[in-house]
């Protein structure tokens, strides 16, 4: 089951609160993405981010090509799509 999201139960009414992204889940979003391609959103949702469903990932990417086009220029904050895809190489050369 993934745990995408909390129902709760109040007075007979469905209420849905949806986890936000974490920086786990968009570095593992960035890694789908550089090694499947843009659009395919399934694949990454089964073999990179397993926590979040295919509408759920296509969701993030269209959110992160946003942010990257500049489309939210509130620099007032930071946000997940401020990370960059970081090399496996960067961090094994600092314990070596």
């Amino acid at each position: 089951m993934r745990k995408t999201s909390i129902i709760l139960y109040e007075n007979n009414n469905l209420f849905i609160v949806v986890k936000p992204w974490t920086r786990t889940e968009h570095q593992a979003f960035l890694k789908g993405l550089e090694a499947v391609g843009k659009g395919k959103w399934k694949r990454i949702s089964k073999d990179f981010v397993v926590t979040k469903t295919p509408t759920q990932v296509a969701s993030h990417a269209q959110k992160h090509f946003n942010y990257r086009r500049g489309a939210y220029n509130n620099k007032n904050r930071t946000s997940v799509f401020d990370m960059k895809l970081v090399s496996f190489h960067f961090f094994s050369s600092l314990y070596h």
